[in-house]
């Protein structure tokens, strides 16, 4: 969520730097948008062929694939590329984090559990403008695309090391 909100303080910079228009780089957030929905209700199909364990895991690793990617981008179509790979991966993380911590806590606790990872979806975009800006000023706009980075593989060791493996 943070990413998204960031990213829409980059696009001028973003256009500069890669040399493109409005209507080109808006694909850099639709690509994304797209691909991500499409992906969100296919965990319903995905989750039980694969495990929740390890497609959480695949889905993070084509999100952070993407997010370096993204950062690396060297035209705005590379940029559109890499953007909807990692929506592919983005899409699942949402409703597998979710059933994730409905499998974990006991009833009593999900609300809780729920409540805290739902405030972390409110609180990204909250700052995401100001920490956006932040980076683009000191950095550039590639800056926001490896922001995912440390948070995707702290994730994923999390999962890796701590939840048991899914039947499938």
């Amino acid at each position: 969520a943070m990413s998204q909100g960031s990213l829409n303080v980059a696009i001028p910079s973003m256009m500069s730097s890669l040399s493109t228009d409005l209507d080109r780089i808006q694909w850099v957030q639709t690509g994304y948008g797209i691909a991500q929905a499409v992906l969100i209700p296919a965990v319903g199909w995905l989750g039980p062929r694969l495990g929740t364990k390890r497609l959480f895991l695949l889905a993070t690793c084509l999100f952070l694939t993407g997010s370096v990617l993204a950062g690396l981008a060297w035209d705005v179509n590379s940029l559109i590329a890499f953007r909807v790979l990692q929506g592919i991966g983005g899409g699942p993380i949402t409703p597998l984090g979710m059933s994730i911590l409905y499998r974990t806590f006991p009833p009593e606790k999900r609300g809780l559990a729920l409540g805290l990872y739902n405030f972390s979806h409110s609180f990204g975009p909250a700052i995401a403008p100001a920490l956006g800006g932040y980076l683009i000023e000191v950095f550039n706009w590639r800056a926001i695309m490896y922001l995912n980075v440390p948070f995707g593989l702290l994730s994923a060791a999390l999962v890796f090391l701590s939840m048991p493996p899914t039947p499938d």
